[in-house]
Formats: C-alpha cells, structure tokens, sequence
C-alpha cells in the first residue's frame, strides 16, 4: 500500500446498522447548503464520527471549499461512479487529514473524513445511465433499478462511514442527482436563508416528498434551518432567533424548525470547519440538530403537512413581503418602435450583401 492511500477497516456491526444518509437541499440557490453540509460533517468528525462528504453538485462548491484542487481528483470522481456503472470502482473517493483539527474534549480519536468528489460532468454521465438502465443495455440484473443500484453503492459505503452527507444541487425536476439522493437518504437538512427561501417550501417539500416517497424504502424525515438569515426584530419571547420569517416558519411547522440559526458573517464561513474560533452560529444549530435525530418517537415533518398549512405559510409570507417592501413598483406593458428597413449601403465598406435584402 502506497504512502498515498489509507486502508479503511469496517466499522462495527452496530455502527453500520445505524449509519445514515443526510441530503441538505434546497432548490433555491445561496441559501447556505455547502456551508451547513460542511458544518454539519466536520462536527461530527470531531466527535468521533466517520464521515464521507458527497458532492451531488456539479457545480463542485464543497469539493472546492474542502479543499481539494483540481488536479488532485483525476478520475476519483462522482461521474466515474456512473461511467463505471457496471463494475463501480468504490476506491475513487479521497480520504483527507486536516492539520491542527481536534477532536471534541470528550471524544479520544477523530472520525475519518471522507470526499466523493463532484464533477462538472456528474448530472450529464447520471442522466446517461439512467438511460441505460431504462432500455436494459446493460448485463446487471435486469431486474435491477438505477436506485437499487444506486443504493446498493451507498450502502456499500455506509460499512465504513457513520454518515454519508450529500450536498445537492439548487435544482427539482428533471435533476437525476437529486432524485438518487432522494431515493436514499434517512434525513434531509432544510436551509432557508430569506423570504424568497420560505416562499418555496410548498414546492420544495412536495417534490421531495413525492420523489422520496416512489423510490425510497426508510422511513424518511426533514428538518428546517434558518442559516444566512438577515432581518431580526426585538425579542419578545425565549426563542433564540428574533427573525420574521422564522416566526414565520416556526408558527406552521413548529419543532421541525431548528431554534437555532446562523447570521450572514464572513467569519461564520471561515469557522464553519472548526478550524478558526471556538464559537459560531453554526456550533448551535449543529447540536440541535443532531439532538432532534436522537429523539424517540420524533415526528415526521412529512406526515404532518396539510394544505392549510402551506396556505397559512404563504399568506403569512406575503403580508411580510408587502410590509418590507417601502414602495410598490410600477408594471407596464411594452410597444416597440417600428424597425427601420436596412439600407444595402451600410454594406459597402465590407461589400457584403444586405443579409435581408
């Protein structure tokens, strides 16, 4: 074994009975996935915890902020878990050491840190072999779906990581990365960010309820953060977060949003590894939610969704739109001046013809 590899050992039978898949999504683009994704592993890095990161967005914006350059990947890469759908090459994700991390004060050893890498190419190589399943081209199991062997890829993973944490990308419909992600995932992390964020939450939470639901087999839940939230208002109650749109949010789905939350700072980003500063917003909310996956009994956000609910949440969100916005703007319609017909000599320099002649 070369100096550049690390043999994993298989975790304990217990461990990988309860290793979990957590998909942050959200289809709205900024509203701080990668950074709760990040904090969320590193957390949990610290105490103790495998973790492999998985980077379901094309875009690549965690491989980038985990640090991992370019031309370090080669072809340990997501797309080439599709390229090779037949035989998977499970050794092409990285393992990566962090100079000066710590373990919590109680936890004796570091979990391991584990990266998919994303690609460019990722959503184009998943969209082909979702294809390639579908007219059965192939020599698997011809029984055999995409999101059976999708899974099966995942779980062969969860024998060695306590969590997979897939960080998606800000697209529904139409997304094959996504929908894989639905298809296994235990938890998914809900960032809200702004009223925008909020607006979206009927279509966000039935699209992943509608696709969790046909191709997923767990018993799946949802768990709502404000994170990058900007507008707070004067407490009147003990919640923690003095912000519009969480009371908002807190009012129709109660619980199930996080009391925690992370206010837009440069410094909150640079912390959120746990390499800078002890203390940050992201710490808090990590914590709470990691307590609400321990609970017993814990309700399911899915389960308790109503239509009045989401009519609730968007007439609330509406008068809070009308109320921050200082002046109405004024909508027109348009009527374009008539085109003026093209003069052959505008030609004559280049002696080109009139292309509409």
């Amino acid at each position: 074994m070369s100096k550049n590899t690390q043999k994993l050992k298989l975790m304990s039978e217990d461990r990988q009975k309860n290793s979990k898949v957590l998909a942050v999504m959200n289809n709205k683009g900024g509203v701080g996935k990668t950074s709760t994704s990040i904090a969320l592993g590193m957390s949990l890095v610290k105490s103790g915890k495998n973790v492999l990161f998985w980077d379901n967005d094309p875009q690549s914006n965690l491989t980038q902020r985990m640090g991992m350059p370019d031309d370090l990947y080669g072809e340990r890469r997501l797309n080439h878990l599709f390229l090779n759908y037949k035989e998977p090459d499970h050794e092409i994700i990285h393992i990566i050491k962090y100079p000066g991390l710590r373990t919590d004060k109680e936890v004796d050893k570091l979990g391991i840190i584990g990266l998919m890498a994303g690609s460019h190419e990722a959503e184009l190589d998943a969209a082909t072999t979702f294809l390639k399943f579908n007219k059965k081209t192939f020599d698997i199991e011809s029984t055999m779906s995409v999101y059976k062997w999708f899974l099966n890829n995942i779980q062969y993973y969860n024998q060695y990581f306590d969590y997979i944490i897939i960080d998606t990308a800000p697209a529904l419909e139409g997304n094959r990365l996504n929908t894989l992600a639905c298809s296994v995932v235990d938890d998914f992390i809900i960032p809200i960010d702004s009223i925008d964020a909020a607006l979206g939450m009927r279509t966000l939470l039935s699209w992943l309820y509608s696709m969790a639901r046909d191709t997923n087999k767990k018993e799946f839940n949802a768990t709502i953060a404000m994170v990058k939230y900007q507008m707070d208002i004067k407490p009147d109650d003990s919640l923690i977060i003095r912000n519009k749109v969480f009371r908002i949010l807190k009012d129709i789905f109660d619980g199930f949003v996080c009391d925690n939350g992370v206010r837009e700072k440069a410094t909150e980003r640079k912390a959120i590894a746990g390499f800078k500063g002890s203390k940050n917003g992201y710490l808090a909310l990590i914590s709470e939610i990691m307590f609400k996956f321990a609970q017993e009994n814990r309700p399911n956000l899915f389960k308790s969704l109503t239509p009045e609910k989401f009519l609730t949440l968007e007439l609330k969100l509406n008068l809070l739109q009308n109320e921050i916005q200082t002046k109405e703007p004024e909508f027109k319609g348009v009527v374009f001046e008539a085109i003026k017909e093209i003069k052959d000599d505008m030609f004559k320099t280049s002696g080109d013809k009139c292309p509409v002649a």
